[in-house]
């Protein structure tokens, strides 16, 4: 019996023996990690897909094979695998070839899959190319158009809201969603949102802040994942990756216009790097991007009855005063729509070595946002002469009554948003270490123009 066992015992550990670890480590031609990279081990090798950072491992016995990595927008790339007595570290660069997906046959969909299915989780993984091709000025509009549990809104006639537009993942609201910049938190802004728009009662970063141009893809978690990063991450965590690439810059330009004619916009983004240190291993990269979005305004037609049952008492004059206006203006005058946005923004992503397994690593981000938007129309007979003749004085020439039609008044906002990092990562004694700084801050602000100040007039008998 114990020579049974210990024929056993020298059989499991020959197997054992014979099993050997295959890693390494997937990248693009600029050198940043490919995630979702497919690696195959043939014949009877196994496979796998790469992690956030390009890394895979496969565990398989001595022999020769052959080793394939496929990713879409990629080459596919073949070699030899000898697996020996030792563990085999095969560390693979990936070409560009979007020829590649004219290869792909896809049944039932309308769309390239862009979600990583093997993972136990689902997650999105964007590229620069995917957010470019959409030709939206911010970053948060491009995701709409690509991620399709994502989602955000423009809401005219929202006061501050007009500054920073909304957004949800899986009809979450924005504090419900992590994003984190290279990994790090971004700050949130300082805006908490009480009209009547999506996330009502919250708040969350200013994603509209980031450069397109300047991300080198954009992975996104769509499950929640609060047990590993807090209650902030219950809908998901959007992990934003900033290029590293030196050897050539980029022009980018962006223009459009409504079927209205109205809501033009253009855009301009610059996107360069330089390498840094004496050995040339270091990197600076820098995005500048600006761009301006004229007002487009839906109004549409005001109902009478509603106008009548709101702002009068039912007289026959006032009726009479409501029905005029309206067939003057049916729009009531009002201007609702997407406001006019002017933004100026600025990100730079770097790091260099600091030793021999030492790297210090930074980013750094600011952004200026100017927005112009209105409030609704305020109508002879809603702000009416009663109580308030200083309006005739204002909004008319002083001495006819019917010279005055109302007023509207203007919401002019600021915004201002900055983060930076500074890190340094270092590996000793086969430890690793991790240690960087965050900061953040976000400001609003915005004015009401060509407005009345009620309290200079009756307004405890004329509230409207």
């Amino acid at each position: 019996m114990k020579k049974i066992n210990l024929i056993i015992l020298f059989f499991c550990s020959f197997i054992g023996f014979a099993q050997k670890n295959v890693s390494g480590t997937v990248t693009d031609s600029n050198g940043g990690a490919l995630a979702g990279v497919n690696v195959v081990v043939s014949p009877n090798g196994g496979s796998t897909t790469t992690d956030f950072d390009g890394k895979y491992v496969l565990t398989v016995s001595e022999g020769t094979y052959r080793i394939k990595f496929s990713s879409i927008d990629y080459a596919t790339t073949s070699d030899v695998l000898v697996v020996g007595k030792d563990k085999v570290v095969k560390n693979v660069s990936l070409l560009s070839d979007t020829k590649s997906l004219d290869e792909i046959v896809v049944v039932g969909s309308r769309a390239i899959a862009r979600s990583n299915t093997t993972s136990a989780v689902p997650v999105d993984v964007l590229s620069s190319k995917d957010l470019t091709s959409t030709g939206q000025a911010t970053f948060d509009k491009a995701l709409q158009y690509r991620i399709p549990s994502f989602n955000t809104v423009q809401t005219p006639v929202n006061d501050a809201t007009s500054l920073l537009d909304p957004y949800e993942i899986r009809n979450m609201g924005p504090s419900r969603t992590l994003i984190l910049i290279n990994g790090k938190r971004k700050n949130l802004s300082s805006l908490v949102y009480i009209q009547t728009s999506p996330g009502r009662g919250e708040t969350g970063s200013d994603i509209s802040a980031i450069p397109p141009d300047a991300i080198e893809r954009v992975e996104i978690l769509r499950d929640g994942a609060s047990a590993q990063y807090g209650s902030d991450a219950i809908a998901g965590v959007m992990n934003i990756i900033l290029k590293k690439k030196v050897d050539y810059g980029s022009l980018t330009t962006r223009t459009g216009v409504t079927s209205k004619g109205d809501g033009g916009m253009f855009g301009v983004s610059f996107n360069g790097g330089t390498s840094l240190g004496e050995s040339g291993k270091g990197f600076l990269n820098y995005t500048l991007d600006l761009s301006n979005v004229n007002q487009a305004n839906r109004p549409g037609t005001v109902s009478a009855a509603g106008e009548i049952a709101d702002f009068t008492g039912g007289s026959a004059a006032e009726v009479a005063q409501v029905n005029a206006f309206l067939a003057k203006y049916p729009d009531a005058r009002n201007i609702n729509g997407s406001p006019k946005t002017t933004a100026s923004k600025f990100l730079i992503n770097g790091g260099f070595d600091a030793g021999e397994k030492a790297q210090v690593y930074f980013n750094a981000a600011y952004v200026n946002k100017r927005v112009n938007s209105f409030a609704n129309f305020r109508t002879p007979y809603w702000r009416t002469l009663a109580g308030n003749p200083n309006l005739l004085t204002l909004y008319g020439d002083g001495t006819n009554a019917s010279s005055y039609e109302g007023y509207v008044p203007t919401f002019d906002g600021i915004l201002n948003d900055y983060n930076g990092t500074l890190g340094i990562k270092n590996e000793r004694n086969g430890w690793k270490s991790d240690v960087s700084l965050t900061v953040g801050g976000n400001s609003q602000d915005y004015y009401v123009t060509n407005s009345q100040n009620r309290s200079q007039g009756d307004y405890d008998n004329n509230p409207g």
